[in-house]
């Protein structure tokens, strides 16, 4: 007989044994001040019980808690880009519902027990802070978000976990605050595995939410921080399946673009293939765009192994497109001072014919400025622009001149001084048309040039 398919979105039969941190979140809301179990001796404790509270002498036996339930590998997570949650549900034992999502952190309330209407005056008696104040107010202030933080490192594990159960249902809105993103990731450096994935799946479950919380300040720093405690955890495919989905809208944000740029900077090329694929397939899309050219660029120079080359030549390929646009061109200008021999060879033979026509446009003429600084580029360059007819109007352009200019400068070597008499010769015959208008710049340059050979000679 087949045995019944499993549904991960319906509750399971509850575990028969449970962890020793399930147990201790299942009873701390029964604790009293002096810490043991108040009314219900047959509920857990993980300590020793007080001789006052010995019953006959005896002290109780202690049994079983059911407790929530999760996925314990990976494998049980559904398809990420499906419109289904990633992770199942937690089974329901009793726990308290926030925002309409079952907390399986919070203690359920038990008839002789502390409860938890009792449990925010334990634990925020515990923290310092007033008793009718809530976490998430104190932890949105300044001095509040301190306090959290300096009870966390008094490494008093009672209060680590009443301070992370109370902080759970608050995930989000503690990493889009400005103070409390600190205590946020300040208790990533305490969560289990158990309590990442929940945290994960809380964050990706709508996709909108996501890119918000991506695009806040604080929420970037937070998903930054939380990339970096993922880094040798299988969840971090996930988040990455989702950075790769959602590639070109972050990438195009201001803020949002460095959520990606952590994953380049932090983690192995292995681990960001998808990231890098993605790059390659939208990198003409990002580098005409005018926050994505910006992003690009730091993606460029970060990345690492074989798919970084495939991106570069990528954008060689298409370079004379890119360096006509207003935002293309600094990506080829950034391209350029990598100073890669395959590149430069390929984006020399790409712009051959084109240099003139590039050197009268303002972004263009920038890309033929960063060619001509380049040695290996600047015999090529200049070479193109004696074989024009168009020398002498690039000259006279306002944006052309500054690359006369610089062809003049960059030829005075002594490794290149022929090109250099050749340029000058020509311009020189075009005398009278060079003293007026933005000419009169490479005019000036000529007789400078001159009068400092006079001096020297002397």
């Amino acid at each position: 007989m087949n045995s019944p398919a499993v549904n991960f979105f319906e509750a399971p039969q509850q575990p028969s044994t449970p962890s020793s941190i399930d147990a201790l979140s299942r009873s701390i809301g029964l604790l009293s001040i002096n810490g043991y179990v108040e009314g219900n001796p047959s509920l857990p404790f993980l300590g020793t019980y007080p001789r006052t509270h010995q019953v006959n002498g005896v002290i109780p036996q202690r049994t079983p808690v059911p407790t929530a339930w999760f996925g314990d590998s990976m494998e049980a997570a559904q398809n990420p880009f499906l419109e289904q949650r990633i992770f199942p549900e937690p089974y329901n034992y009793g726990g308290r519902f926030v925002n309409g999502s079952i907390d399986p952190w919070m203690p359920q309330q038990q008839d002789g027990g502390a409860g938890l209407e009792n449990y925010g005056v334990h634990q925020f008696s515990n923290l310092g802070f007033p008793k009718d104040d809530s976490f998430l107010s104190n932890a949105k202030t300044q001095q509040g978000s301190m306090e959290i933080q300096k009870s966390l490192n008094s490494n008093d594990d009672m209060k680590l976990m009443m301070t992370y159960m109370k902080a759970v249902p608050f995930t989000v809105p503690l990493m889009m605050d400005q103070h409390g993103c600190h205590v946020f990731m300040k208790l990533l450096d305490f969560c289990s595995d158990t309590q990442l994935r929940f945290i994960l799946a809380e964050i990706i479950q709508n996709i909108a939410l996501f890119l918000e919380i991506s695009s806040c300040r604080s929420g970037s720093k937070s998903l930054k921080r939380l990339i970096k405690r993922l880094q040798k955890s299988p969840m971090l495919a996930v988040l990455i399946n989702i950075l790769a989905n959602e590639f070109y809208p972050l990438m195009v944000h201001p803020i949002g673009s460095h959520v990606v740029l952590e994953c380049i900077d932090t983690l192995q090329p292995q681990q960001n293939e998808l990231l890098y694929l993605k790059a390659i397939e939208h990198c003409l899309e990002l580098a005409t765009n005018e926050f994505g050219c910006i992003a690009l660029n730091i993606f460029i120079n970060h990345s690492k192994g074989p798919y970084r080359y495939k991106l570069l030549n990528s954008i060689s390929n298409h370079v004379v497109y890119l360096s006509q646009d207003p935002s293309g061109n600094y990506v080829v200008q950034n391209v350029l001072a990598l100073e890669n021999p395959c590149c430069s060879r390929e984006i020399c033979s790409q712009l051959k014919g084109h240099y003139a026509r590039l050197s009268m446009q303002k972004g263009g003429s920038h890309v033929v400025e960063k060619c001509l600084s380049s040695r290996e580029m600047m015999k090529h360059v200049v070479e193109d622009l004696l074989n024009t007819n168009q020398l002498i109007q690039v000259a006279r352009d306002k944006f052309g001149n500054y690359v006369v200019q610089k062809a003049l400068q960059v030829t005075k070597r002594a490794e290149s001084s022929q090109l250099h008499q050749q340029l000058v010769s020509v311009l020189k015959q075009h005398k009278y048309a060079l003293q007026y208008g933005y000419g009169k710049n490479v005019w000036h340059a000529i007789e400078n040039e001159k009068n400092a050979a006079v001096d020297h000679s002397e």
